[in-house]
């Protein structure tokens, strides 16, 4: 992503330039005749890595398969991504290379237009082609290809990625040695709570309840449970449904602060921004690449923030311990896979392994609890990071990570409502204030700051 100071600082300046200002219109008519039809065109491939969701028994699977590579040198990979694929079968490779042409019918006429709506436009018809084309390059088995479309598609893992996750990881260890030092006590509320375990009627019911509370039942917003997805899943449309959804697993357990962070994330941030959409008149629309970027970003600091009012102190000044761990995992399947030699699990397991017993060790564990624990973290890791690499390259956690920097930044500078309020890259907000965009959204403004206090008002009266 572009810097994001420079961001903000042209958000604030287009909020000074438009304050008490007329704007025409017909900018915002125009703009929105154009996101409609690429939404028209686009909208089942906005959550392109959909396609390659493994299920539950695929990663399962793939775990088997990664204990043979590392016991017997047998490859796990080529095998995991078999298992995947066929879920393209049914997709029409000719259908998709005419979705690729007429988004670059809609870029061309979007040349004639305001300079502000050009730029939003091509942007937003640019992501889409890139992730279709991702579809069009595995439909040709073509996954060098494939995986060069998806680094369009999502941003690169660049260097500075990989620094910042080592700085955060060097970070841990010192807090964990400070730690040590003083003998720092689990606190009594972290005890009294990670007992208790709820399943998904019970994460339903308090989402239903969050879904009232915020009035985005009205909307026609619904919570499903549903056994074929692995995680929880806020969707603008999904087939079967005429409505907004939200699915749980049907497998899913959270415990009493994990299920109110989620309240938070979910309904505090996808859902509001979906419904926000609808009322800006642009439906599921995504508007550029990196929306989902900032938007889940967005999301990890409202639960970090829910997470900071239940433990209260003993909440540790870290974030993101996971998340350092799967963007430098990645970031050295990336350099594998350039070198072609993205069958090298075993270089991965033992870079990720040695980081992993090092935090063992100094959390407290003996050496060989150490190993035992980092073997296991390491795995889970490496099942996680190859879900979603190569040949597609999109993995959540470099979107979780690289997310939480730029929502903290908009955040402090008091530009955080805007993705709040629709799914948009920061770095077209600019461009959509000086059309008029959000001109008369103060009312969907309102309700953010409204639904952002949701959780904590619950956990508060409970």
């Amino acid at each position: 992503m572009s810097d994001i100071n420079l961001i903000i600082e042209d958000i604030k300046k287009a909020e000074k330039g438009v304050r008490n200002k007329k704007i025409d219109p017909l900018l915002k008519e125009r703009f929105l005749f154009y996101a409609k039809e690429i939404y028209s065109i686009g909208k089942n491939y906005e959550m392109i890595y959909y396609y390659f969701e493994p299920s539950k028994k695929n990663d399962r699977s793939f775990q088997n398969e990664l204990e043979k590579y590392l016991e017997n040198k047998e490859k796990g990979l080529e095998y995991h991504i078999k298992a995947e694929l066929p879920k393209l079968k049914g997709i029409d490779i000719k259908i998709l290379e005419k979705k690729v042409d007429d988004l670059e019918t809609i870029k061309k006429k979007a040349e004639k237009e305001n300079k502000y709506i050009r730029n939003i436009i091509i942007d937003t018809a640019s992501s889409f082609q890139a992730k279709i084309n991702i579809l069009i390059e595995l439909k040709k088995e073509n996954k060098r290809k494939a995986f060069e479309c998806a680094k369009k598609a999502y941003g690169d893992i660049d260097e500075d990625l990989q620094k910042e996750a080592l700085k955060y990881y060097k970070k841990r260890i010192a807090f964990l040695n400070e730690r040590k030092k003083k003998g720092l006590a689990t606190s009594i509320v972290k005890n009294s709570i990670k007992r208790e375990k709820f399943d998904a009627e019970y994460i339903k019911k308090y989402f239903d309840l969050s879904l009232e509370k915020s009035e985005l039942d009205k909307y026609g917003f619904k919570t499903v449970i549903d056994s074929s997805v692995t995680s929880i899943d806020v969707r603008y449309s999904s087939p079967g449904y005429s409505s907004p959804v939200i699915f749980i697993p049907k497998e899913r357990r959270a415990g009493k602060r994990k299920m109110f962070q989620l309240i938070a994330h979910e309904i505090g941030c996808h859902a509001l921004a979906n419904m926000g959409n609808k009322e800006l008149g642009i439906d599921g629309l995504s508007i550029g690449r990196d929306w989902e970027i900032v938007h889940e970003g967005m999301a990890l600091v409202s639960e970090e923030n829910m997470k900071r009012k239940i433990m209260g102190d003993s909440f540790p000044e870290f974030k993101l311990r996971l998340g350092v761990y799967y963007i430098l995992a990645i970031y050295k399947a990336k350099e594998l896979i350039e070198e072609n030699k993205q069958d090298d699990i075993e270089n991965i397991y033992n870079y990720i392994f040695n980081l992993y017993q090092k935090e063992m060790l100094v959390t407290g564990y003996n050496k060989e609890t150490s190993e035992i624990k980092a073997k296991e973290s390491t795995k889970r890791v490496l099942v996680r990071i190859y879900r979603g690499l190569f040949p597609y390259y999109f993995s959540k956690d470099k979107t979780y990570f690289e997310g939480v920097f730029i929502a903290e930044k908009m955040k402090k500078n008091e530009v955080d409502i805007y993705p709040l309020i629709s799914k948009v890259d920061p770095k077209l907000i600019s461009d959509l204030i000086k059309i008029g965009f959000y001109k008369e959204s103060e009312i969907l403004q309102k309700r953010a700051r409204k639904i952002e206090k949701i959780a904590e008002t619950m956990w508060d009266n409970l």
